[in-house]
C-alpha cells in the first residue's frame, strides 16, 4: 500500500530569475511545507512570479541564500527559513505565515 502526504509536489524547486519573489525554503523544514501547503491549497503559484530554491540538499541554491544574505548584510539571526524576499522592494521575510502575506500582497483580487 502506498501512501502520500503531498511532501513531493510542494517541495518542487522552481527557477524564474525573473520573477518578483525569491523563496528560499528547507525541504524537510516543518515552516517551509506549511507555507508550501497555503501556497498550494489556494493555487497561489500560478497567480505569483516566484522562484522558489531549496537549500538543504542543494548546494547551488544554499550558496544562492548565502550570496543574499551577505548582498543584503541580513544577520545569522534573520537568515533561516522559509525566507522570502521581494526583488522590487528588497524587502524580506522569514517564518511561514509572514512568507504567505508577503507572497499574497501583491496579488490582484
Amino acid at each position: 500500500m502506498l501512501v502520500s502526504c503531498g511532501w513531493q509536489s510542494s517541495n518542487t524547486d522552481i527557477i524564474n530569475p525573473d520573477a518578483d519573489f525569491l523563496y528560499f525554503y528547507w525541504a524537510t523544514c516543518p515552516h517551509c511545507q506549511e507555507l508550501n501547503t497555503m501556497l498550494e491549497d489556494g493555487d497561489y503559484l500560478s497567480k505569483i512570479e516566484i522562484e522558489k530554491r531549496e537549500v538543504y540538499y542543494n548546494d547551488v541554491n544554499r550558496e544562492l541564500f548565502l550570496e543574499v544574505i551577505k548582498k543584503y548584510e541580513i544577520s545569522e539571526r534573520e537568515s533561516w527559513v522559509p525566507f522570502v524576499l521581494n526583488k522590487k522592494t528588497w524587502k524580506y521575510v522569514t517564518g511561514s505565515k509572514e512568507g504567505f502575506d508577503m507572497l499574497t500582497s501583491e496579488i490582484k483580487k
